[in-house]
């Protein structure tokens, strides 16, 4: 192979590897060319960015026809966690850490209106029993312990984490990881004592 020959052999690698290169940049969920601002360019500019941003897109496309509230929360994410990033990194870390939040809601398999009732504890748990229940739209939580009122407040239920808030100490919250229901019994992962726990469906007889 002549040394003419090998130079135009590498001028034409160069060139296809620039267009590889420049396909993967597009390959964002947006059209590059009407990328528009700060944070949409450096998305545009990184390859690896560019993936992410499809990622994303594909995983949240295939969630909100059964998640309607999604939407929201996805501007509410766009606004106060990818837009204040300014450099690769940032976002790298935040369109990561969003793509998993978004998975774990697609994999949420117990939905909200499944978790009204009273709950007896079975196994660890913070609570020995408690009821989640739905008085004029508000989201009402109250627990008792030896059969004797213990806490009441509000709750609500997100990405497949239910959220209890004491009803006059705003410090005092609780959040049970949800992982499975199955046959009236409730699994969760409790952050508090940091243990799977178990709870039982049960009537309530307060």
């Amino acid at each position: 192979m002549n040394a003419r020959y090998i130079k135009k052999f590498a001028i034409f690698f160069v060139f296809v590897l620039a267009l590889g290169l420049g396909s993967s940049v597009y390959a964002a969920s947006f059209d590059c060319s009407k990328a528009v601002g700060k944070i949409e360019k450096i998305i545009c500019s990184d390859t690896k960015l560019s993936q992410l941003d499809t990622n994303l897109g594909e995983v949240f496309n295939s969630i909100k026809t059964t998640n309607p509230k999604i939407v929201n929360e996805q501007k509410k994410w766009l606004h106060e966690q990818r837009n204040i990033c300014q450099e690769v990194q940032c976002l790298v870390i935040v369109y990561s850490d969003r793509i998993n939040e978004l998975k774990t809601i697609g994999n949420c398999q117990v939905d909200e209106n499944l978790l009204i009732g009273s709950w007896a504890r079975v196994k660890n748990g913070f609570f020995e029993e408690m009821n989640f229940s739905v008085n004029s739209g508000t989201k009402v939580f109250a627990s008792w312990i030896h059969h004797s009122p213990e806490m009441t407040g509000t709750w609500d239920y997100s990405e497949c984490i239910i959220h209890i808030k004491h009803s006059s100490d705003e410090k005092l919250q609780f959040d049970f990881k949800v992982q499975k229901m199955d046959r009236e019994k409730l699994y969760v992962f409790d952050s508090d004592t940091n243990l799977n726990a178990i709870y039982k469906k049960i009537q309530a007889a307060h």
